[in-house]
């Protein structure tokens, strides 16, 4: 009966117990080196440069404007 009483204690104990477990196994587990590879680290990752002027707010407007002529009107459900 005193086990009874006591049941939320045990069941800490025992959880701290298996908490205490995994890390003791995961530190003394080995951990594998990562794999590195030659090609990988010879090669420089390509760059876009893009140099152009921004378009002013008229310009905007207009492109607008000419891309609702060409686009079809969509049906409203």
């Amino acid at each position: 009966m005193n086990v009874l009483k006591h049941f939320e204690v045990v069941f800490l104990a025992a959880f701290g117990i298996a908490c205490a477990a995994n890390v003791a196994y995961d530190a003394a587990a080995q951990k594998p080196e990562p794999v590195r590879t030659a090609a990988a680290s010879a090669q420089k990752m390509p760059v876009v440069v893009i140099t152009a002027k921004r378009m002013t707010h008229a310009e905007k407007v207009a492109s607008l404007v000419e891309e609702q002529k060409h686009t079809p009107a969509v049906a409203s459900l």
